[in-house]
């Protein structure tokens, strides 16, 4: 069954959480964890959107 669409309200923050199938770990190196928080950042500063944890 497929999730429901999130609500999106502008300028409201929104609870987000990054987890791996069946909650196993997203990152098996460092340098994996890194490179998500590179990205993370990068997407961030494109969409004007701040990151708070």
């Amino acid at each position: 069954m497929p999730r429901r669409p999130r609500i999106k309200f502008a300028g409201l923050p929104q609870y987000v959480v990054q987890r791996g199938i069946n909650r196993e770990p997203c990152f098996f190196a460092e340098e994996d964890y890194h490179c998500y928080l590179h990205w993370l950042e990068k997407a961030s500063a494109d969409w004007h959107c701040h990151i708070h944890a």
